[in-house]
C-alpha cells in the first residue's frame, strides 16, 4: 500500500525510486554549479530581501513584541500626527514609541512605562539615530514622573537575511550618561557621537538580554532582575 501525504497524494515506494534511477529519470546524487543566469538570479533575489528588511520597523516589531511577553502587559503603539511642511505632507510622533502598561493588581490601575525602541544593522549605533524631538519626550516622561526607557536592538546579516540576538535596554538617565561618557572618551577620529558593538558595550552586562537558545535571557546582572525581584537566572527572565 503506497504512503500518502496529508492531502492525499501517493509517494513513490522504494522500488519506483530504484526504478526511475534506472530509467535515469531520477539522480539522487546529482549535483552542478548554478548557471551564469541562476547566479545572476540569486544575487537579485538576495538584493531584493535585503531591501525589504527596515530596521526601524523590525526593531518595533521585535522589541515591543518581547516587552509584550516578558511583562505580560500591554504594549500600546503611539499614534503620529500629519503635519504640513513644504516638502508636503509628513507624519511625525507625539511620544516615544510606546507604553508600556504594567498591571498593578488593584482594579483597572496601570503603571505606565515610555518605551523608545531603536535598532542598528552592523557594529555601531550612531546617537544621532535619537533624534531630539524623540530625546525630549523621553525627558519629559522622567519630567512627569513616568518610568523611561531605551531598547536597542543589534541586528547582523546571516544567510537567511538578518536576525537579532542581543538587545540592551537601558534607562533613559543612564543612557545619557553613556553619551556624556562617550563624548569624553573621544580622541583622533572617535568623536565620541556612536556606540561601537566591539568596543564600547564593554560593562553593559547589567542592560544585556541575549537570545540563547531561541529564547530572549535577561544577563544575570541585569538591572531589571533587582527591579522585579527576579533571582534565578536560569528560569526566570526569559520570553
Amino acid at each position: 500500500m503506497p504512503v500518502m501525504t496529508s492531502n492525499g497524494i501517493a509517494l513513490p515506494t522504494l522500488e519506483e525510486l530504484e526504478q526511475m534511477q534506472q530509467d535515469g529519470l531520477l539522480n539522487l546524487n546529482e549535483s552542478r554549479a548554478l548557471t551564469a543566469v541562476e547566479m545572476q538570479q540569486a544575487r537579485a533575489d538576495r538584493r531584493a530581501r535585503a531591501a525589504k528588511f527596515k530596521v526601524g520597523d523590525e526593531s518595533e516589531a521585535r522589541g515591543s513584541g518581547w516587552l509584550s511577553r516578558f511583562f505580560n502587559a500591554e504594549v500600546r503603539k503611539n499614534a503620529l500626527r500629519q503635519v504640513l511642511t513644504p516638502a508636503g505632507p509628513q507624519w511625525v510622533s507625539q511620544d516615544v514609541d510606546f507604553d508600556l502598561l504594567r498591571p498593578l493588581g488593584i482594579g483597572d490601575c496601570h503603571s505606565i512605562t515610555k518605551v523608545e525602541i531603536k535598532g542598528t544593522l552592523g557594529n555601531s549605533f550612531p546617537l544621532s539615530r535619537i533624534s531630539d524631538r524623540e530625546r525630549g519626550f523621553l525627558s519629559r516622561a522622567l519630567a512627569h514622573g513616568y518610568s523611561a526607557w531605551l531598547l536597542c536592538l543589534w541586528w547582523h546579516k546571516t544567510a537567511a537575511g538578518q536576525d537579532c540576538e542581543l538587545m540592551h535596554l537601558v534607562p533613559w538617565a543612564e543612557w545619557k550618561q553613556i553619551e556624556a561618557d562617550l563624548e569624553a572618551k573621544a580622541a583622533g577620529n572617535f568623536k565620541g557621537k556612536s556606540i561601537r558593538r566591539k568596543i564600547d558595550l564593554k560593562g553593559w552586562d547589567k542592560y544585556a538580554i541575549r537570545k540563547v537558545n531561541q529564547r530572549w535571557q535577561l544577563d544575570k546582572s541585569h538591572w531589571l532582575r533587582a527591579s522585579l525581584n527576579l533571582i534565578d537566572q536560569y528560569t526566570q527572565g526569559d520570553a
